[in-house]
């Protein structure tokens, strides 16, 4: 019979074993690696040997941490103390400390600054309290999801869409997880955007293998809010226009349409972009094409009352996703 001495050795035994296997999948990282570095950081299984103070200057966290004295690690095979963080991402670390060392110490990130690098800013800026970083990186989101109006959002639509795309769902959770809600609304009509049910089910996959996945209640929401958009975009951009439109032959302000107003105003011919709306929903705020079934004059008419319905439907986005006005958004930014 095993005495519980004999058990309790190997079970150290045991447990040592483990940490000398995990510590042998351990790699230094090429680029954030300095030889005269004062402080190792572990993510995952990647080390980042960087300097104490130049990490405790940027981060509130790090530097009351730094003020607690650490026991010495003898069992430690590395040349100064290993702080690992739980629960983080490496590449978000290279990201992160990649910025902080090529001294990105401007209001301003570039434009061709990648989406992937901004939310590992953003993320760790905001869990560390690397205030700086989180705020230029707040400040690249807005530049790319303007919230002001209808206008602005239509300005720049193309590039922002292929700025993104990638990594919707990924910016839509920590975007949520920091509270900084009032990007939310743009953020949610990107996903609804670019995903069909089947894909906001499935989830989004990264360059890494990764599947990046939105939280069950928020794909449920989306799906949703699909449903509303479509049917609010057909009634506000396409049905009211064109009954906006039949009711004008007998005005005194008639549009002076060069075909017959029966043909122009006529449903069956808008069967196509019915249906593009019902699939579509999130294309509604795009900038549309010009409609070949009207003439120019109804064209001109039906587009104004159209950009109307479309202003109305912006004005109360937020709604679709459950959300709060948008003053009252703005009010919850990172309120905490």
């Amino acid at each position: 019979m095993t005495s519980p001495q004999t058990r309790a050795a190997s079970k150290k035994r045991k447990v040592e074993a483990a940490k000398d296997d995990n510590s042998s999948h351990i790699t230094r990282s090429p680029d954030l690696w300095f030889n005269d570095g004062t402080v190792i950081i572990q993510a995952e299984t990647t080390h980042f040997r960087v300097h104490r103070d130049f990490i405790a200057r940027h981060s509130e966290v790090f530097c009351d941490m730094f003020k607690i004295p650490q026991p010495a690690d003898e069992s430690s095979k590395e040349p100064c103390q290993v702080v690992e963080v739980f629960g983080d991402r490496a590449k978000d670390w290279e990201n992160l400390l990649k910025a902080m060392y090529n001294c990105y110490n401007t209001q301003k990130l570039p434009e061709e600054y990648p989406i992937e690098r901004v939310i590992s800013l953003l993320l760790l800026g905001n869990k560390y309290h690397f205030n700086f970083y989180r705020d230029i990186a707040i400040a690249r989101l807005r530049d790319i999801l303007p919230i002001d109006s209808y206008t602005e959002w239509v300005s720049n639509n193309a590039d922002r869409i292929k700025y993104i795309n990638a990594h919707l769902f990924e910016l839509a959770n920590v975007v949520q997880e920091v509270g900084w809600t009032s990007l939310l609304p743009v953020i949610y009509l990107l996903c609804i955007r670019h995903s069909n049910t089947k894909l906001i089910r499935k989830g989004i996959s990264q360059a890494d293998g990764s599947l990046s996945v939105l939280p069950i209640a928020v794909q449920n929401m989306l799906i949703d809010a699909r449903i509303a958009l479509s049917r609010e975009a057909l009634e506000k951009t396409l049905f009211k226009p064109m009954s906006a439109l039949y009711e004008t032959e007998d005005d005194d302000e008639s549009v002076d349409c060069t075909s017959e107003y029966d043909d122009c105003a006529n449903h069956e011919k808008k069967n196509e972009r019915v249906f593009y709306l019902l699939d579509n929903p999130g294309t509604i705020f795009d900038t549309p094409a010009i409609d070949l079934c009207y003439c120019l004059p109804c064209n001109i008419f039906v587009h104004a009352e159209a950009a109307n319905g479309r202003t109305e439907m912006w004005e109360k986005l937020p709604s679709y996703f459950n959300l709060p006005e948008w003053d009252d958004l703005a009010d919850l930014d990172n309120d905490d």
